[in-house]
């Protein structure tokens, strides 16, 4: 990622990570609210400005999480999946983080198949 501490307060601010080891000025590993593991490793550095990687979290709320991403800096991809996985209503989108990486946020539950998230 191009900047550590812009990296590191937009996934505060979306998702309530906490660093919670830093590994120098150009690294630090994060954990989402409950301390499950694996968390996420922020890494800066110039070859990483390149690179753009990809993940899901799941979240209680798919709406507000998306706009709690585009207020910290994320950019909104409008897209849409709404499906029924393992008996349980499932539904998600998509945004990239300020530094390109594309973030699946997955809600279990709930709205699922209604509303803006209606396949």
């Amino acid at each position: 990622m191009a900047d550590l501490a812009r990296a590191t307060k937009s996934y505060q601010a979306v998702f309530g990570a906490t660093s919670v080891q830093p590994m120098g000025d150009k690294a630090s590993i994060m954990i989402f609210p409950g301390g499950a593991m694996p968390g996420l490793i922020l890494i800066e550095a110039p070859a990483e400005k390149a690179m753009h990687g990809s993940f899901v979290i799941q979240v209680a709320d798919v709406k507000a999480t998306l706009a709690k991403a585009e207020a910290a800096g994320g950019k909104l991809m409008n897209t849409k999946f709404a499906e029924t996985i393992a008996g349980v209503p499932a539904s998600s989108s998509h945004f990239t983080d300020p530094d390109g990486n594309v973030v699946e946020v997955l809600q279990m539950g709930g709205l699922a198949g209604s509303g803006p998230y209606r396949r």
